[in-house]
């Protein structure tokens, strides 16, 4: 063979293996492929998710001036229908026992700690009874020896509404991926963590490989059956 056709032979053999290699970039990098993500769209999954788990929980504060006693009553201004639990706290502690309400014209408040004199007041039917109701009813507050502080609902995150949410996100997650108006190329994913760590809740799927990943997180308040309030972190990717 002549240097005339080896030289041929080099240049076919370097010009395919350019071909192959441009064809090898195109296939990795796809320049045709369509990406239809909107960074909307962790917001609005994330947002789905903290109103699918949350609840209004009435609550109110009372400050006692008169002796220090573990059972008063007080007259009922504002509380619930009867049905509802009852919860009491004294700041970051639970100081009184969890009962359903009883139909009554007043609310009795027992607690554990003579020591406080100011209680923060839970109504919800999300509190599991730790107690049945102080029979006979305690004694009443004189007017003057107690104020009562505002009113209101506080929306907080639901132990068992994330735990619903967990199981339908298994059994039923073709229907929330429709709920959450998500694109037909995109899935999602979340778990829930308290401040220490521990895993509450988790849907997860096979993520394939090399696909983009978007993560998005929210702190949120969970209040749980046994009366504990802790802060937690709502964790949303989309792929």
């Amino acid at each position: 063979m002549n240097k005339k056709a080896e030289l041929h032979v080099e240049m076919i053999i370097s010009f395919s293996i350019f071909i192959v290699f441009v064809i090898f970039i195109f296939i990795i990098l796809n320049p045709f492929k369509q990406n239809d993500y909107n960074p909307t769209i962790n917001k609005i999954v994330l947002d789905s998710i903290a109103e699918n788990i949350s609840i209004d929980v009435l609550t109110t504060s009372i400050k006692v001036t008169a002796s220090p006693v573990d059972c008063f009553n007080i007259e009922d201004k504002f509380f619930p229908d009867p049905g509802m639990n009852l919860l009491v706290r004294s700041g970051s502690t639970e100081i009184g026992s969890r009962y359903n309400l009883p139909p009554a014209s007043s609310l009795d408040i027992k607690v554990s700690s003579l020591t406080d004199q100011y209680y923060d007041i839970y109504f919800s039917s999300e509190f599991k009874p730790s107690a049945s109701p102080p029979s006979p009813s305690c004694s009443p507050l004189a007017s003057g020896t107690y104020n009562l502080g505002q009113t209101k609902l506080i929306s907080f995150s639901s132990e068992s509404q994330i735990t619903k949410l967990e199981s339908e996100c298994v059994s039923h997650y073709g229907d929330l991926r429709n709920e959450f108006k998500l694109p037909s190329s995109r899935n999602f994913g979340f778990v829930v963590r308290e401040g220490s760590g521990t895993k509450i809740a988790e849907c997860s799927q096979n993520i394939p490989k090399n696909v983009d990943i978007y993560s998005s997180d929210k702190l949120i308040r969970i209040i749980y059956a046994n009366g504990d309030i802790k802060t937690a972190t709502l964790q949303v990717t989309v792929w």
